[in-house]
């Protein structure tokens, strides 16, 4: 089976290999946005062809919109910005198919109308692999039109990897780094059947400030790196807005907020993956509930202990990481009263206010926390699920 996967190492370029890296930046942007301009012009006056055409009912003559409203070709954009001629072209290519990618996106109502890159937005671009043109040897990697660029391979790329395409990026910061997209094969994990006992399985509910509580009666322990740095980043914003904007000490606030921003980032994405490993390796099925996070953050106060644990990025990497162990993790119905039900004997509260952490049983006499036993009820019944 051949698998694709995402390799993101740390560059450390010299003053000319920036130069060239910010200039193919700068070249793609432009590229894009040129091309766009013209899409948008065709996609309108064709929007407006058709209009008159069904008004008056006529059938549409679609060839002489295509002769009045040609593309602009890349050798045309070349001739008008002479520095397009020295970045690499296949990167120029790339800004083509992606304003295509975008409007065929847009007709499936798969996303937005496609809109202009900024200067504030990310700063990258993606370029292909083609006779070998992108190789990592002795501790760097070869990029097109740049040379051999210093890079971090904190992670060695599988055996039969084939290097495919990659896309050279610059943060917040101004470091810069690499995401290699590589092709390989993988042998495929018998995933668990279903006839077989399964003891060794996990029910998480949800809970806010610490992402889950688990049947087992663990809660991890989550540091909340945003809630920590919050007054020291209202601190710092509003010593900013005191400084003369585009000044000296203006571009010195704004790096160390982004800095603060970015250290606030990697921890949670630390924690994160050092979470879901653990569980990945330790049960053979994860329960889980399926929520709706937007819904609860109208309802519920605090929207910060609820957004700063990241549940759905919590969600997703452990998805992919029982995937590739071949064990099951099932996603329970949110409609599913996890709440209310008694873990013991199976009755059913009519209500159960937020404010009662503790679930009392009228019928059995069962005293237990809330979250505890509706971790219990999401096991029970992903493992009914399963057998089902």
């Amino acid at each position: 089976m051949i698998n694709f996967k995402t390799y993101t190492y740390r560059l450390y370029p010299n003053n000319i290999q920036k130069n060239k890296i910010d200039t193919t930046i700068i070249a793609a942007r432009l590229i894009y946005n040129k091309v766009l301009a013209a899409r948008i012009i065709v996609f309108y006056t064709y929007r407006s062809y058709i209009k008159k055409c069904n008004e008056q009912g006529v059938q549409p003559n679609i060839c002489e919109i295509n002769k009045h409203n040609q593309m602009p070709s890349l050798p045309s954009i070349k001739k008008q910005y002479p520095f397009t001629k020295t970045v690499d072209s296949l990167a120029l290519c790339a800004e083509l198919n992606n304003v295509n990618k975008a409007f065929k996106n847009y007709n499936k109502h798969r996303c937005k109308f496609p809109t202009f890159k900024k200067t504030k937005d990310r700063n990258s671009y993606a370029t292909s692999n083609v006779n070998n043109n992108i190789r990592i040897e002795h501790k760097r990697i070869r990029l097109p039109k740049i040379g051999f660029v210093k890079v971090r391979l904190h992670r060695e790329l599988p055996t039969n990897a084939v290097i495919k395409r990659c896309v050279v990026f610059e943060d917040k910061c101004g470091k810069y780094y690499v995401a290699i997209v590589v092709s390989y094969e993988e042998n495929i994990v018998k995933s668990i059947n279903k006839d077989e006992n399964l003891n060794n399985v996990v029910g998480l509910d949800f809970k806010m400030g610490d992402i889950y509580v688990s049947s087992d009666g663990e809660t991890p322990k989550y540091d909340a790196p945003y809630r920590t740095m919050l007054k020291t980043l209202h601190c710092l914003e509003s010593k900013l807005k005191r400084r003369e904007k585009f000044s000296n000490n203006w571009y010195k606030f704004i790096g160390r907020i982004r800095r603060i921003h970015k250290f606030i980032a990697f921890k949670r994405k630390d924690f994160i993956h050092k979470l879901t490993t653990k569980l990945s390796k330790r049960y053979d099925m994860v329960a889980i509930e399926s929520l709706n996070l937007k819904s609860i953050a109208k309802k519920v106060k605090g929207k910060i202990e609820l957004y700063d644990t990241s549940y759905c990025i919590f969600v997703k990497r452990l998805t992919y990481k029982l995937q590739i162990l071949g064990k099951n993790i099932c996603k329970i119905d949110r409609w599913f009263p996890s709440s209310k039900k008694c873990s013991k004997c199976g009755n059913i509260k009519k209500k159960l206010k937020l404010n009662q952490r503790t679930y009392n049983c009228k019928k059995c006499g069962l005293s237990l926390d809330r979250d505890i036993n509706a971790s219990i009820n999401i096991r029970n019944e992903g493992i009914r699920a399963l057998k089902n």
